[in-house]
């Protein structure tokens, strides 16, 4: 479908979006990111485009325009009662709970009197240690800076010895199972994740959490600490999810239950989600497939927001386009 995507994408710029929108009907837009800011992390350099506040504030000034904002207790409002979410709204969300959040994001939101929902790895929170793929980020520019003496001992690590540009994408490559592999790398680097985590402290503190949570802004949980969920057991899922819920209810008494798979949530299935809404773990859960239709209310697809050179109603317009060839093909492995 890739290839159908790139032209899809081509077609679409040429296409109004009023016409789109009249096409594929859908309730609430969900945009998602990660961050905002001017300067780019290396936490974040090797991984993916983030949006600066300027290109951020344009994307808000777009949602506005297009769509009426809501607030988590109407969705949850509606999902209890089991109404339709209103037509023409969006809610927005953001994964990791990284500082930027609490400097950037909210000050940003407050001015326009808009709301969101933050999703947070208990095992990030107060910088206690970092995502695996953050990880890697500072690896592959570590690399970059290495001789060649260490870059042949990470070559040998990878069992890899092709170039420079294949080792790194080699590198950003690897899944959570790789972890210990992730360590031993950064040993070889002499790159100390303590070091980095206490020195740049990329993640929120449990106080300025709670501050937002004061400030009317809502948080849930995003796995304990982020793995890949197609590579773990059903045990290991439940657990990843019971626990980070678990771990924001008892932290920061709040009293829904909300939560977005790391990554994707495309290979979970219907009996998972079956056991997590019927043993009253989640009550919300959000995948990021785009404007897809799920087979329950209670599971909504989000829209990622962090693609370079893509303002908001390009991407908007791809991904209506998307999610009808998707429809149309039941490409959706939970329809």
């Amino acid at each position: 479908l890739s290839l159908m995507y790139k032209i899809v994408e081509n077609i679409s710029r040429n296409i109004p979006l009023k016409f789109l929108l009249s096409l594929y009907k859908f309730d609430t837009f969900f945009p998602f990111y990660h961050l905002v800011s001017d300067t780019v992390p290396l936490h974040i350099k090797n991984l993916h485009y983030i949006r600066n506040v300027k290109d951020f504030n344009e994307d808000l000034d777009f949602f506005q325009n297009h769509f009426e904002p809501l607030t988590l207790d109407i969705i949850l409002n509606c999902i209890r009662s089991n109404n339709p979410l209103p037509k023409k709204s969006f809610f927005l969300t953001f994964d990791d709970g990284l500082r930027e959040i609490y400097d950037v994001v909210v000050p940003i939101l407050k001015s326009r009197n808009l709301t969101a929902a933050f999703f947070l790895n208990p095992a990030f929170i107060d910088n206690k240690d970092m995502a695996y793929v953050y990880k890697l980020s500072l690896i592959a520019e570590e690399i970059r800076l290495a001789n060649e003496k260490i870059k042949n001992k990470i070559k040998s690590l990878l069992n890899c010895f092709e170039s420079d540009e294949e080792i790194e994408k080699r590198v950003l490559s690897l899944k959570y199972k790789h972890k210990k592999l992730i360590d031993e790398m950064a040993s070889e680097l002499g790159l100390d994740f303590k070091d980095y985590l206490n020195k740049y402290k990329p993640y929120m503190t449990t106080n300025e959490i709670k501050e937002l949570i004061n400030m009317g802004f809502t948080i849930g949980g995003h796995s304990m600490d982020h793995p890949d969920f197609d590579d773990l057991s059903g045990d290991e899922k439940y657990a990843q999810v019971n626990d980070s819920m678990k771990y924001v209810k008892e932290n920061f008494s709040v009293d829904y239950k909300v939560f977005a798979f790391p990554f994707e949530d495309t290979f979970i299935k219907k009996d998972f989600f079956d056991n997590i809404f019927k043993n009253n773990l989640v009550e919300l859960s959000f995948g990021v497939s785009g404007l897809i239709k799920d087979i329950s209310p209670k599971i909504r697809q989000r829209v990622w927001m962090e693609e370079a050179n893509v303002p908001p109603a390009r991407k908007l317009k791809y991904d209506i386009i998307k999610a009808m060839i998707k429809t149309s093909l039941r490409k959706n492995s939970r329809i």
